[in-house]
């Protein structure tokens, strides 16, 4: 995966600078401003969580998995539903700082990363930070949920009812 461009493409400009915003994008935004998120990546990096390995893809850099983790946490969100959403959703992108070329992290990724935090004890701090960071300038989150309409295939119901049942049911 790359590391995040300084600059905007022209499509990531256009697409990211409408005037119009969402609610989501708008708090996004504000926790953006308010967290010191160069604080808790270095918390990251310090701790060796971060791979250093030189085989396989590029790791993803630290301050876009701990702001991965949150959008997880703070929309409640399984690591497979938290991959899709980064897809779908522009907000998310501009808020782990992740543009419209660059790939996104897959589920097993977001995992693993999480899973290395909650051995090193870091997770839940890590959370509980963030949360106070905001507190402390009035901002006040509660965990929601994005709905996942997800389409199930629904088995042929008998057509007996329960009177044809009577009926045909030797007495």
């Amino acid at each position: 995966m790359k590391k995040p461009q300084s600059q905007l493409s022209l499509l990531n400009g256009g697409l990211f600078q409408g005037r119009k915003r969402s609610k989501n994008d708008v708090l996004l935004s504000k926790i953006n401003e308010v967290v010191d998120w160069s604080r808790l990546e270095n918390l990251i990096k310090e701790s060796k969580v971060s791979s250093k390995n030189k085989k396989g893809r590029p790791s993803i850099p630290p301050l876009q998995m701990i702001k991965i983790l949150f959008l997880q946490y703070l929309y409640n969100l399984s690591d497979s539903r938290t991959e899709d959403a980064l897809i779908d959703y522009l907000s998310f992108r501009r808020f782990v700082g992740i543009s419209l070329e660059d790939e996104i992290p897959d589920f097993t990724t977001i995992w693993r990363f999480r899973d290395r935090l909650s051995r090193q004890g870091l997770y839940q701090p890590l959370i509980k930070e963030i949360i106070m960071m905001l507190n402390k300038e009035g901002i006040e989150l509660r965990q929601g949920r994005l709905v996942d309409a997800t389409m199930v295939e629904i088995s042929h119901r008998s057509t007996n009812t329960s009177q044809e049942k009577k009926q045909t049911s030797p007495e």
